[in-house]
């Protein structure tokens, strides 16, 4: 377990959209400062001090390049990221940027592809629910879909997007929550899971026949998509979770049978028939006691302490760390591990990665 750099932010501007990737690690702010830590030379170099609107989402490509979802705005491909003085483009939406609409519309990414998610804004009591566009565009080929007839309900929460599929929260009634599955391309919803009111899914991912997620901050869950009661419980964490990542240990064997699935801002999808459970899956998580644990066949394994680390050159405690509520982000790729805190990014080397991991 190795400290490999702290990586500082400003105070006030936390990080709102993280990419760890083979060679390097891409940053955005709310402030929508864009910056890229190259791991080879360990240099972090600033792109620009900031946007109209915070980094919503960042994807490093491949050939070095970097896509950057600027809120609903626009997006932005940097070419040769990692060249001194590296070439931006961008990418203006083909839609309509309204000033009174901007604070409902929630902004997701996957790769290079952005989708923007229209909620309905019915905290205004005169306000008339109308069905609205949800958006969706290919930074890289700039292929575009515009999904009519779409409605999301006042505080419907949106968790993790694929590409073609959205997954999301809605307040149904006074008394349940229904986590759903909505296709882009043919508008399809899917029913997962009811949960009562006064539980919470605090945070969950998207896989191709499952879903994982978080319950009231502790209690880690994966459930099938088309069958969501065939629910399995992964751990129980001894402390709230405030981020995670999770992969699959192997490689899917198969490739999808059934329904032909037209995505066209998508190039080259890849299905998979494997199944994901308890043995297959790796769940990392970071909790408010500063630990990082790893999940793998309902076993908990301490990966990371980010109060004991040896690296440290002054002690420090998980409310140094954890007590400003930010949005947190925690991604792992190979060996390594990408975790933000209220003072900067801890990113951190661990060899029993490579247990789990092909690369």
């Amino acid at each position: 377990m190795v400290l490999e750099d702290f990586i500082d932010i400003r105070l006030g501007d936390p990080i709102s959209a993280m990419h760890l990737g083979a060679f390097g690690l891409a940053l955005g702010t709310f402030i929508g400062r864009l910056t890229y830590y190259d791991l080879a030379t360990r240099i972090e170099k600033v792109i620009y001090e900031h946007s109209l609107e915070a980094v919503r989402g960042l994807y490093l490509g491949p050939h070095g390049t970097l896509y950057v979802a600027v809120g609903d705005r626009h997006g932005v491909v940097v070419s040769d990221v990692g060249l001194a003085s590296p070439e931006l483009h961008i990418v203006n939406y083909e839609r309509q940027h309204s000033i009174t609409d901007c604070p409902y519309q929630q902004t997701l990414m996957w790769k290079e592809v952005v989708c923007i998610v229209p909620v309905d804004m019915s905290d205004y009591a005169d306000f008339v629910q109308v069905e609205k566009e949800l958006y969706t565009m290919n930074l890289g080929s700039l292929g575009m879909i515009t999904t009519p007839g779409v409605r999301f309900n006042a505080y419907s929460v949106m968790y993790d997007f694929d590409g073609y599929r959205l997954l999301w929260l809605e307040n149904s009634s006074a008394d349940t929550k229904t986590l759903k599955v909505t296709s882009v391309t043919p508008l399809k919803e899917t029913a997962i899971l009811q949960i009562s009111f006064r539980r919470r899914i605090t945070s969950a991912k998207l896989f191709h026949s499952e879903v994982l997620y978080v319950r009231d901050f502790r209690y880690i869950f994966l459930a099938e998509i088309e069958n969501g009661t065939a629910r399995e419980e992964l751990g129980v964490a001894e402390a709230n979770i405030l981020a995670f990542d999770a992969f699959q240990t192997r490689q899917p064997t198969g490739s999808f049978v059934g329904e032909v699935k037209v995505v066209p801002v998508m190039e080259e999808v890849q299905e998979s028939t494997c199944r994901l459970g308890s043995a297959t899956l790796v769940v990392v998580t970071i909790d408010t006691n500063a630990q990082i644990h790893l999940w793998n066949s309902r076993q908990c394994e301490l990966l990371f302490d980010l109060t004991r680390l040896p690296d440290l050159r002054k002690p420090l405690k998980a409310s140094d760390l954890f007590s400003l509520g930010y949005p947190y982000l925690l991604q792992v790729h190979a060996h390594r591990i990408a975790v933000t805190t209220d003072i900067g990014v801890f990113l951190l080397h661990s060899e029993r990665l490579h247990r789990f991991t092909d690369t």
